[in-house]
């Protein structure tokens, strides 16, 4: 190859790179990933209050009846549902009144098997037969790969107090014979207008009250 050629060659080269280059610092930044808009200590202490909730509702067994109630349900297999809740303090977990009310577990048994029928109309009953309140076990759970986590298995936490969805749909539950748990950081005083906040429960809800970011922790 000439002097001449290898130099045309090395200059379109080098043409090519730079116009690569100059291509290259006009398209934008890449955003910043969701968990950088929170300071990672503040962010592991959050996930540390975090508590996973099962609680399962049965049927309630009378111990000195000599026949079953025929009226009751013959699947005797227990209804779980699905809560979320967070350490208020080092032993007490709060979360929503409904997840632990009796009276949404009743619905929740009832629903598997349908409304009582009317033999004569093959319609729903008009009246419907009362049960009694079910039997409650909630369990707690946190992620075993979580660092910091207090519960590293299931373990079953008592329901101290509870609302209903109408009256406040709040609930305290307490744990026992576990180390104390990072409870929740709460903000001692409101936030100003413009300020930066961290917030959980439904994401919908949230949302109404933010500029719309839904940050996963």
């Amino acid at each position: 190859m000439s002097t001449l050629a290898a130099a045309l060659a090395v200059g379109a080269a080098s043409l090519l790179l730079t116009g690569a280059t100059a291509a290259g610092a006009d398209e934008p930044a890449p955003p910043p990933p969701l968990n950088g808009l929170i300071d990672p200590d503040r962010l592991e202490s959050v996930q540390q209050s975090i508590v996973g909730l099962v609680i399962l509702w049965e049927e309630p067994q009378d111990p000195f009846a000599f026949a079953p109630d025929p009226a009751a349900p013959t699947d005797e297999m227990p209804i779980m549902t699905i809560c979320t809740g967070w350490f208020d303090s080092p032993t007490t977990i709060v979360t929503a009144g409904h997840c632990v009310d009796p009276a949404e577990g009743r619905r929740a048994l009832d629903s598997r098997t349908g409304p009582a029928i009317d033999p004569t109309t093959g319609a729903p009953a008009a009246a419907q037969p009362t049960r009694p309140e079910p039997n409650r076990t909630v369990w707690a759970f946190q992620p075993r790969e979580l660092p910091g986590a207090v519960i590293t298995a299931p373990v079953i936490v008592r329901v101290d107090s509870f609302r209903p969805a109408d009256e406040g749909d709040t609930a305290k539950l307490e744990m026992y014979g576990l180390p104390p748990a990072a409870p929740l950081p709460i903000a001692p005083e409101a936030p100003q207008l413009g300020e930066t906040v961290t917030s959980i429960g439904f994401p919908g809800l949230n949302i109404d009250e933010t500029d719309g970011v839904d940050v996963e922790g």
